[in-house]
C-alpha cells in the first residue's frame, strides 16, 4: 500500500469488513461464513426505523435519509440540510450534515469511519445497548483508517513469512482447516435475546434519538446555520413550536 493505504485499503475491503480484517490476531485468520440470523436483522431494522422516523419528528425542517450506498457499503441513514425549502440562509441547500449508523449488537468502528471518510462528514454510532451515540470525525476517521491500512501491511508480512498467532477465540471460529491451530466447534453466534432487545428499545431509544438532536443541532451550529422559521426544533431557532426534540 503506498501512502497512507488508505483508498486501497477501502479497494481491498467492504465496510463491513474491515473490522473483522484488522482486529484479529493471526494474519492467516479466516473469519467463518454464516448468514446472520433473521431474528437480529429484524430486530436492528425496527430499531432503525424507530430512529430514524423519530429524528424526522425532533428535526424538523432537516431531511433524514434511510439506506445510501457508500463506499461499497450501505449506511443506516443519514441527515441534510433540506433541498426544496428556504429554511436556511446560510450554507448551501441539500448539504449532508451526518451519516447515521445504527448497532444493535457491537460497534465496527473502522466501518462507521470508512463512511465518515467517503462522505467527508461526521458519523454518528448510535449503540441501542447503552444508549451512547458517538460522533467520529472525518479526522479521526481519516487516522483510524490510515492504522489499520498499516495494521494490514503487518498481516501481510507476517503472512508471507508464514508466521501464525494462535488466539483460542478465534481458531475455534476460523475457516482455515488447514491449520495446526485450528480447532473444531465454531460458527456463527446464537441469535439475540428477543426479551433484552425489546426492553433495549423500551428503555434505551428516547435517550438516543435526543442524544442524535443535539449532535445534529450542534453540528449546525457549529457550520453556521442561521434557522429562520420552525426547524430543527425549539432550540435552534428560538420558537417554542418547533417540535419535540
Amino acid at each position: 500500500m503506498s501512502g497512507n493505504g488508505i483508498e486501497e485499503l477501502l479497494g481491498a475491503y467492504s465496510p463491513s469488513q474491515l473490522d473483522a480484517e484488522v482486529t484479529k490476531v493471526c494474519p492467516l485468520y479466516r473469519e467463518l461464513d454464516g448468514r446472520v440470523s433473521s431474528v437480529y436483522l429484524s430486530l436492528h431494522e425496527l430499531a432503525r426505523s424507530a430512529l430514524l422516523s423519530r429524528l424526522a419528528l425532533g428535526l424538523r425542517g432537516l431531511q433524514v435519509r434511510g439506506e445510501e450506498d457508500c463506499g461499497g457499503g450501505r449506511t443506516d441513514g443519514s441527515v441534510s440540510t433540506p433541498s426544496l425549502d428556504g429554511n436556511f440562509v446560510l450554507g448551501p441547500s441539500g448539504e449532508k450534515l451526518a451519516v447515521i449508523e445504527v448497532k444493535t449488537g457491537l460497534v465496527k468502528l473502522l466501518q462507521a469511519a470508512s463512511y465518515s471518510y467517503v462522505e467527508g462528514v461526521p458519523t454518528l454510532v448510535a449503540e441501542l445497548e447503552t444508549g451512547d451515540v458517538h460522533l467520529l470525525d472525518p479526522e479521526t476517521a481519516e487516522r483510524l483508517l490510515s492504522f489499520a491500512a498499516e495494521q494490514v501491511r503487518v498481516f501481510a508480512e507476517l503472512e508471507r513469512e508464514g508466521v501464525r498467532i494462535p488466539d483460542k477465540p478465534r481458531c475455534v471460529r476460523c475457516s482455515n482447516s488447514d491449520c495446526p491451530y485450528h480447532q473444531e466447534g465454531g460458527g456463527p453466534n446464537g441469535s439475540p435475546a428477543i426479551d433484552e432487545k425489546v426492553r433495549e428499545l423500551e428503555e434505551n431509544l428516547p435517550g438516543l434519538v435526543e442524544r442524535c438532536v443535539r449532535k445534529i443541532k450542534r453540528l449546525l451550529a457549529e457550520r453556521g446555520y442561521k434557522v429562520l422559521g420552525k426547524v430543527a426544533g425549539p432550540e435552534l431557532s428560538g420558537q417554542g413550536e418547533g417540535g419535540a426534540p
